[in-house]
């Protein structure tokens, strides 16, 4: 379905968008805004990098904090997304090189999937391209992304469309395609588990008013 000639169309414009969103800030200023959470999380994934090249592939210490002594930050919050910029930094770009790349990836998944998702509930092109766009370029979700370097949290907003399509389904389309849902709970458990507790909180309340 995405190979499709208007699709292509799509998929090249929202790549185009996020290129152009993370390089006019990043890029242009050569610079990175350090953030409340930046160096939080840059340790995070220079530590599962290091550990990807001692040979640890599920490491539970990072050892890049507390001056070597290490903390358990993957008892506590999943490395399942940073796997990938850790590989980046492995195969040689720097921190701050993965971070831009990072920001690239999930703005460009995010429009796919909130695209994709609202184009499942009325087939209509122009209205989920609209609301792709207002739902990436949304003022919290940039806020996230450029200063506080809210990773969690940038990174629950790519996959909550999906939990919110799974649970529109089962509450009032069709209850046999409960695996959305699934999938968005896991992903957004994958990823900020205070985002999962949220729509947790709001998927009950929603069930008991219909």
């Amino acid at each position: 379905y995405m190979l499709k000639k208007n699709n292509i169309k799509i998929l090249l414009t929202f790549l185009i968008l996020s290129i152009l969103s993370v390089s006019i800030l990043y890029i242009s200023n050569k610079a990175i805004f350090t953030g409340e959470d930046l160096s939080f999380h840059k340790a995070r994934i220079s530590g599962l990098a290091e550990a990807f090249q001692n040979g640890n592939y599920i490491p539970k210490i990072n050892y890049d904090y507390l001056e070597g002594f290490g903390y358990a930050t993957s008892l506590f919050y999943s490395d399942f997304f940073l796997v990938l910029p850790a590989l980046l930094v492995v195969f040689g770009l720097t921190l701050s090189q993965t971070y831009i790349v990072f920001s690239i990836i999930t703005t460009f998944l995010t429009f796919i999937i909130s695209y994709y998702v609202r184009l499942s509930v009325d087939k209509k092109e122009s209205n989920s391209f609209i609301f792709s766009l207002l739902y990436t370029f949304s003022t919290y979700r940039l806020t996230d992304v450029y200063y506080r370097v809210a990773v969690g949290e940038y990174l629950a907003m790519m996959v909550l469309p999906i939990a919110f399509y799974g649970l529109y389904n089962i509450i009032y389309k069709d209850a046999n395609k409960w695996h959305y849902l699934t999938l968005g709970m896991v992903s957004l458990l994958l990823s900020h588990l205070i985002s999962a507790l949220m729509f947790y909180i709001f998927g009950r309340s929603n069930k008991e008013l219909s």
